[in-house]
């Protein structure tokens, strides 16, 4: 409240009534200067009863209408009087009609021209009147020792230049006080109650240029500080929305990067499924060229049989021996069949897994799985030849030792050997056909696999150039998120300071 004061302090009314408070002390002074004068030529009724009066009356008024046009007037009548009065009590000393400029200089306080003319006129009428009383001999006293018209006119041409002079000054400074009043109220609606600054308040009845500029700008800020509310709260709101948007990205920014982590421990572990069975392969391969290498030595001894039986016929006398050798042979072969089917096992086991591997690997092992399934099929129709194989040779053997005991049927038994081991070369010869084709799959399979392994590496690079722009953009965002926080925390404060204007 106390603001509140300071802000309308200034106001005509409280400028009047000032005046009245001052100019109520100067007719007292006054009075006080009369009694002193009282003693000079002994006018002590003049003193009492003009210069009481007068000062009572002005204090009377100053009680009863502080503040009034009436009040304002008489004051100035009666700071004449006491011109007057001082002028007669001193004999019409020169030195006492100073007074008059003073005391009408002191009416300026009020910046009203009605006290200072009415002033004037009656100090006029008085040298007027008193010039021609002291012409008279009627006992009163307005100059000193030379009277006249000629005297009165040019003490009444200095008044008057006074007069108009400060008319003109209470003019323009009542225009100024009245501006600084309006501008005071205007300010005063702009006083901060409970925190809150109200700006819906407006001095309707301002005049001035000044005030009327005030309130086209209070309607400036008015519209500012509610466009500023405006903004505030759908910035607020933007605010709000981005810190949701934000968190929500960081969220899936973490998402990704694991995800992206895992894929590329996925991406890593297939390359080394990738490196395991190319190496596989290639040991299959190893494995291939040396069964065939076995086969071409098989068929080698198959004929070494088929010369053997043929030269049975002439050596039916050694047919036992030849015999023991043919069933030795004949177990020989059953173990390198054997071998042939264990590795026939092997390439079935190999190209199952390439298939696991080939569906794992998805559309880039489809071509792969095909293959992988071609070496699956000719690895069981390599185990079936051999099964064959080791059917004839325990046939074989079988008649072997038939013929051991039935020497008689041996020629026939012979020939029907020749015809089996000639079969069983044929045989060997679609097995080692069948073991090339394997070794070039799994060559295949091996270089394809290394083609697959390089494309895994370079995905893994990818996914790791992928993550590693997961990992800044969570940093962005997670810089975006708190920029965001710090905003809105700015958002918050702009938003309490502008709640304050009340709009």
């Amino acid at each position: 409240m106390k603001e509140n004061e300071e802000l309308t302090l200034f106001t005509m009314h409280r400028l009047y009534v000032a005046g009245d408070r001052i100019m109520v002390s100067v007719q007292w002074f006054l009075f006080l200067i009369s009694l002193t004068l009282a003693s000079w030529y002994d006018t002590w009724a003049e003193s009492m009863v003009i210069g009481l009066s007068s000062a009572i009356l002005c204090t009377v008024l100053y009680v009863s209408m502080p503040g009034g046009r009436v009040t304002r007037v008489t004051q100035g009548l009666s700071l004449m009087v006491f011109s007057a009065l001082l002028i007669h009590q001193s004999h019409g000393m020169l030195e006492f009609h100073f007074s008059i400029f003073v005391l009408l200089a002191f009416l300026l306080y009020y910046r009203d021209w009605l006290p200072i003319i009415a002033a004037a006129g009656l100090i006029a009428v008085h040298h007027f009147t008193f010039n021609y009383l002291q012409e008279a001999g009627s006992g009163v006293f307005i100059f000193e020792n030379r009277t006249g018209l000629s005297i009165v006119l040019l003490h009444a041409a200095f008044v008057v230049f006074e007069s108009l002079l400060l008319i003109y000054m209470a003019l323009q400074a009542k225009k100024e006080g009245v501006q600084a009043e309006e501008v005071s109220l205007v300010v005063s609606k702009l006083a901060i109650h409970d925190g809150v600054i109200d700006l819906t308040q407006r001095e309707t009845h301002s005049n001035s240029s000044l005030a009327v500029s005030l309130n086209n700008y209070m309607d400036a800020v008015y519209n500012a500080i509610d466009e500023a509310k405006r903004g505030g709260l759908e910035l607020n709101s933007s605010l709000s929305k981005t810190a949701e948007i934000t968190q929500q990205a960081s969220i899936n920014a973490q998402h990704q990067q694991v995800g992206t982590s895992q894929l590329a421990s996925a991406i890593e572990e297939m390359n080394c499924s990738f490196h395991e069975v190319s190496g596989n392969a290639q040991q299959a391969a190893e494995f291939a060229q040396s069964a065939k290498n076995q086969t071409i030595e098989g068929d080698r001894i198959l004929r070494q049989t088929i010369e053997s039986i043929t030269s049975l016929a002439a050596k039916v006398s050694d047919t036992n021996q030849l015999i023991i050798g043919l069933e030795k042979d004949s177990r020989q072969i059953g173990h390198v069949v054997d071998l042939i089917s264990g590795i026939a096992d092997q390439t079935n086991l190999l190209a199952l897994n390439a298939a696991i591997e080939a569906a794992r690997a998805g559309d880039a092992g489809r071509g792969f799985a095909v293959v992988a399934d071609e070496v699956r099929s000719l690895a069981s129709n390599t185990q079936r030849s051999t099964a064959e194989i080791q059917k004839m040779i325990s046939q074989l053997q079988s008649r072997s030792l038939e013929a051991s005991t039935a020497m008689a049927e041996s020629q026939k038994q012979a020939e029907t050997g020749r015809s089996q081991v000639v079969n069983t070369g044929e045989i060997l010869e679609d097995i080692g056909r069948s073991i090339k084709v394997i070794s070039d799959m799994n060559t295949q399979i091996a270089s394809s696999t290394d083609e697959q392994s390089a494309v895994a590496s370079e995905i893994s690079k990818n996914v790791s150039s992928i993550n590693e722009l997961s990992m800044q953009v969570e940093g962005a965002v997670s810089e975006a998120s708190e920029r965001t926080r710090v905003l809105t925390q700015i958002s918050r404060r702009l938003a309490d300071q502008v709640e304050r204007f009340r709009t």
